[in-house]
């Protein structure tokens, strides 16, 4: 959870400012050591159930032929990142290599869209974890529900590794 200001004695009520959260997203980032990273300010969307459903589908069909398209077109940046043949034909075959996710970059819930765009290969040991812990300190101390915005940290590319 997020520190008190120490002009806020009550850290369970407290819930800092937008400037605040930034500051504290961008000093998590370098202690997590994730580099290469810019937050993105993003208001929330709340889906409807019929939505989720639907987007779960599109989502699965979407991310398959995403895989398959790094593995033919992106062969080189996958060997920069470590891949090696069998990594790669896991790719083609639709599968994601072990200890790789497929990410959305902004959620759907946050603006977000299925498309090539807006997905991305991460590493789930640790960055995407780590990616997701940020979102869920947003969450979890009520800046989300009393701001309405939220700090989704983004980059460029296809790809995010350590």
């Amino acid at each position: 959870s997020v520190a008190a200001s120490p002009s806020q004695p009550d850290s369970k009520e407290y819930v800092p400012s937008p400037s605040e959260m930034k500051d504290i997203l961008i000093m998590k980032m370098r202690h997590l050591g994730l580099k290469n990273l810019e937050l993105k300010e993003c208001t929330y969307h709340p889906q409807t159930w019929d939505d989720m459903c639907k987007d779960a589908v599109e989502y699965q069909r979407i991310r398959k032929s995403f895989l398959k398209l790094i593995g033919y077109s992106y062969e080189q940046e996958c060997r920069n990142i470590g891949f090696d043949d069998e990594d790669i034909n896991l790719l083609k075959s639709k599968k994601s290599p072990e200890n790789y996710n497929t990410h959305l970059k902004i959620p759907l819930d946050f603006g977000g869209s299925l498309s090539f765009q807006n997905l991305s290969l991460v590493k789930s040991h640790p960055c995407h974890d780590k990616i997701h812990s940020l979102i869920e300190m947003q969450l979890g101390n009520r800046f989300l529900q009393k701001h309405k915005i939220i700090y989704i940290p983004w980059f460029e590319g296809m790809f995010y590794h350590d």
